[in-house]
This record gives C-alpha cells, sequence and structure tokens, in this order.
C-alpha cells in the first residue's frame, strides 16, 4: 500500500465555523444562548467556563489587537444551565426555566412557581425544549476596569472562549472549545454618569 507523505494533509478531522464576534455597549448586560449539538442534555453534570480575555487595546485605536494584553483583566463569565428535574411528577413544585421529561418530550416551566394542575403538553406555562443549550451572562460591568477604555471614535476588544467539560468519573474527561473568538465594547455615554 502506498502512503502520502505525513505532510500533505489533505482531510482536517476538526473543523469549525470559525470564530465569533460579540458587539456589546459598554453597560449593557445580556444573556445569549449558545447550542452545543454535540451533548443531548447539557444540564447533565457537565461543567462550563467562559472566560473573556482583555486584548492588548491601543487608545483611541480602531484596529483590533491580535494579542491578549500582558497581565490583562481575564473576566469570568456565569453560564446559566436550566435545572434538569428529571420526570415530572404531578405533586412535585416547579420553577421557572426548570427542565422535565413528560410522555417522553423534553419541556421547559416558562413562569414563576406551577401549580399542580400546570401539567407539561397541556399548559401553556411548560414548552417543549432542546436541552442543549447553555445561556452565556454578559454582565454590565465588563470592560469597566480595563486598561483602555472605548472612546466614541474606537471600540476596545477582549477574547472570549467557552470551555466544556465531561462529567467527573468518565474513563477519559474530554474537553471541548465550541465558543471562541473576540468581543467588541463600544462606547456609551450613559456609562459616564
Amino acid at each position: 500500500m502506498a502512503r502520502s507523505l505525513i505532510t500533505s494533509t489533505d482531510e482536517d478531522l476538526q473543523s469549525d465555523s470559525g470564530g465569533v464576534l460579540f458587539s456589546i455597549v459598554q453597560g449593557e448586560q445580556l444573556e445569549f444562548p449558545v447550542t452545543i449539538n454535540f451533548i443531548q442534555n447539557v444540564s447533565l453534570y457537565y461543567t462550563f467556563e467562559c472566560v473573556i480575555m482583555e486584548g492588548n487595546n491601543m487608545y483611541d485605536s480602531p484596529e483590533k489587537p491580535s494579542i491578549a494584553k500582558p497581565g490583562g483583566i481575564a473576566n469570568t463569565l456565569t453560564v446559566f444551565v436550566p435545572p434538569w428535574r428529571g420526570v415530572y411528577v404531578a405533586d412535585a413544585l416547579y420553577s421557572r426555566d426548570d427542565l422535565v421529561s413528560h410522555d417522553s418530550i423534553i419541556y421547559i416551566a416558562m413562569s414563576g412557581y406551577l401549580t399542580l394542575q400546570s401539567i407539561p403538553g397541556t399548559d401553556t406555562s411548560w414548552t417543549v425544549y432542546m436541552p442543549n443549550v447553555v445561556y452565556v451572562r454578559f454582565d454590565k460591568s465588563l470592560s469597566t476596569t480595563w486598561s483602555v477604555q472605548p472612546t466614541a471614535g474606537a471600540n476596545v476588544y477582549g477574547f472570549i472562549e467557552l470551555s466544556v467539560k465531561e462529567p467527573f468519573g468518565s474513563r477519559f474527561e474530554r474537553v471541548w472549545k465550541p465558543l471562541r473568538g473576540m468581543i467588541s465594547f463600544a462606547y456609551s455615554p450613559t456609562q459616564l454618569n
């Protein structure tokens, strides 16, 4: 059997569609859903970590930095995962965002505390849900302590990455990084008040 040179690669075993760019006005507080396609239920003991690293920004420069700021600030973001409550039980009390399975369908609670009469599939307080979504929360104070602040003519940038780790006890705990890219913070006149 003929073999090709080890350096002649023509098959990419891992690929992605490229980095993302989040654009946020300084002081906004947002929650962004991220679909994790390779996990069926993210609520089952996976560990999520999302970090923003301050970029090596230059004052009033429209250029995106290509490296992180040496000694810059790293912010760990909250990653919200809807809580998995298992099979629906009629006399249990459920809260908003609780996930349950009922008649082999997964539902999410859409409102506050649900009563005994609220049955998934028959009550609008529940909606069908794909449990492979996590929610990355961007706090309003992000970038406010960075060494360079945005101006009316230039944004500041950081680098963002979401990491997913398999539950403890796996024979080989895998770690994936399904989201990575840059985050841009734009100038906000109300941020100065």
